[in-house]
């Protein structure tokens, strides 16, 4: 029986439930999808910088008790609004893997999605919640996964297919990772398109004589 009175249902393999309880769960679930959107798309206008969970709340429509119903606490929250936002460029990634592409056209790639005039707020907002993961790290540790190490694992992996060794896929992976992230920072704090673009450009050809078998 379940909380409701009635009968359980299969669920899955491993799981049953009542008709009621499912209507529930997927009910719960597609409001928590959607107050999560609007969270981001609050953030993304307003800044996270002092984002609390009452100014939030009000400003998606709903109550800071909601949020901590459906999300358990603020850094929660946070840490799924970033993975929200990465996953777009990380299917990205994920799809220029899978169709084999070249790492420095993926690379090219990725760099022209990531310095597109209307994702700059996006990628300004990722750079403050990133900061603010750094003074305040307690519960924000899958913030900083999303933002490195899961990128730091894809590139890898392109290295890797490009026939690199695991030592020296990790090494060079890193290292993209990091300067990518310096590049974009320059364009976001000093706006130096141009000199940022040929320094990306510059990386690019170095890359390119490091991806070469040896002869």
């Amino acid at each position: 029986m379940c909380p409701h009175g009635l009968l359980m249902q299969p669920f899955d393999e491993t799981t049953v439930t009542c008709n009621n309880c499912f209507v529930t769960r997927e009910k719960n679930e597609s409001l928590k999808r959607e107050l999560l959107e609007r969270a981001v798309g609050y953030a993304l206008e307003h800044g996270f910088s002092g984002l609390s969970l009452r100014p939030l709340a009000e400003g998606i429509g709903t109550s800071a008790r909601m949020l901590i119903h459906h999300f358990g606490s603020k850094e929660a929250l946070l840490n799924l609004m970033v993975q929200q936002i990465e996953g777009q460029f990380l299917t990205l990634t994920e799809t220029l893997l899978a169709q084999g592409s070249p790492p420095v056209q993926m690379l090219e790639t990725l760099w022209t999605t990531f310095t597109q005039p209307n994702l700059e707020p996006v990628m300004r907002s990722l750079f403050e919640l990133w900061g603010y993961a750094l003074i305040h790290p307690q519960g924000l540790e899958p913030l900083s996964e999303s933002l490195v190490t899961a990128w730091v694992e894809r590139l890898s992996s392109a290295y890797r297919q490009a026939g690199l060794t695991l030592e020296r896929s990790e090494m060079l992976a890193s290292l993209t990772v990091a300067t990518v992230h310096g590049l974009l920072l320059q364009r976001l704090t000093v706006g130096q398109e141009t000199r940022s673009q040929e320094a990306f450009e510059q990386y690019v050809r170095w890359l390119e004589r490091e991806l070469k078998p040896s002869p």
